[in-house]
């Protein structure tokens, strides 16, 4: 009873942002879990352990966690082997193994359908639909995410409804149509706020950096960078910081501030979630190799290292507080 109710508390303390309480509790109850015997208790706490190593970004520490607990659950246990399978799902997604991620999802929702979960089934859609964003598969990505629009309608879960209509406006951003996009992404930021307070929720002001650009409201592209950083300092929101970073290169490359927006944007490429996504380099990578074309290949590669050689959150910081300070004598 005290390791499953350490486990409960845990999973409260996490939907609260409270992470190092979260990792406390999740530790206590694994430790009893394995006292008594308990297996499916240890493949639980395991795959929860996971879920905070994902949200901390040490993704290499989820996958081994999640390996774990999928290889204690019995095979009699289908929802949980469908939790574990989708779970690692989404760390491939963040790691840049989009095929496995796609294959992962897909036996996840085949088991989650046959178990009627609507909601985890809604979840999984968008994993998948993710998946073949980032693939470059923006056809299937469409059709996938308008299905987790209508699912989750029918389900009544209206976080899915938001999730959805985040992936429709990425691929709108792919396809140049940026109103298109910043109207879906305006829905789904809205409809996120209401459905939830959860502080890690995706943030789609990340996004809506790239719809406003392309829209020319280059003041509000700014804006909806400040509250990303913010809320990525509060929430360690890997994907958001992902995009947001690439908005930032991409807006410094329009300015003029060419070497910078490489470096920046050579930061993002260190990590596989960007190096290896089709999206990324479609929306972003293009426009920012076509600037560097007037620097000379010693010079790129210069910028290239000291942007990889650069600490994320250090330098999440320090873009936030230019920004800021850049805001606060704009009002004086």
């Amino acid at each position: 009873g005290m390791a499953y109710a350490l486990l409960g508390l845990a999973r409260a303390a996490r939907n609260l942002g409270e992470l190092e309480e979260a990792e406390d509790a999740l530790t206590q109850s694994l430790s009893l879990h394995r006292d008594i015997g308990n297996q499916i208790g240890q493949s639980e706490t395991m795959a929860t352990l996971g879920q905070l190593a994902i949200r901390q970004s040490r993704f290499q520490e989820a996958e081994d966690l999640i390996q774990q607990s999928l290889s204690l659950m019995p095979e009699t246990n289908r929802y949980g082997i469908a939790f574990g399978l989708g779970l690692l799902g989404w760390a491939k997604i963040l790691t840049g193994r989009f095929d496995e991620a796609e294959t992962l999802a897909t036996e996840s929702l085949a088991l989650f359908g046959d178990l009627g979960g609507r909601v985890r089934v809604v979840k999984l859609s968008v994993i998948l639909a993710r998946a073949h964003l980032h693939a470059g598969e923006y056809g299937a990505a469409r059709i996938q995410a308008e299905a987790v629009v209508s699912l989750a309608r029918e389900a009544d879960y209206d976080r899915g409804v938001g999730y959805g209509k985040g992936v429709l406006g990425e691929v709108a951003l792919v396809e140049a149509a940026f109103a298109q996009a910043y109207q879906a992404l305006q829905e789904s930021l809205f409809t996120l706020k209401e459905a939830t307070d959860d502080p890690w929720n995706l943030n789609q002001s990340a996004w809506l950096c790239l719809a406003a650009r392309g829209l020319e409201h280059r003041h509000e592209a700014w804006q909806h960078v400040v509250s990303t950083l913010e809320g990525a300092s509060q929430g360690q929101q890997f994907m958001p910081l992902m995009v947001a970073l690439a908005g930032i290169a991409l807006l410094l490359a329009d300015e003029g501030e060419t070497e910078r927006a490489v470096e920046l944007y050579a930061l993002a490429l260190c990590h596989p979630f960007v190096a290896n996504s089709r999206w990324f380099e479609d929306v972003v990578g293009r426009d920012i190799a076509a600037v560097t074309v007037n620097l000379p290949a010693e010079r790129v590669a210069v910028l290239g290292e000291r942007g990889q050689a650069r600490d994320l959150e250090a330098t999440a910081a320090e873009l936030l507080d230019c920004l800021l300070y850049t805001s606060d004598a704009a009002d004086d």
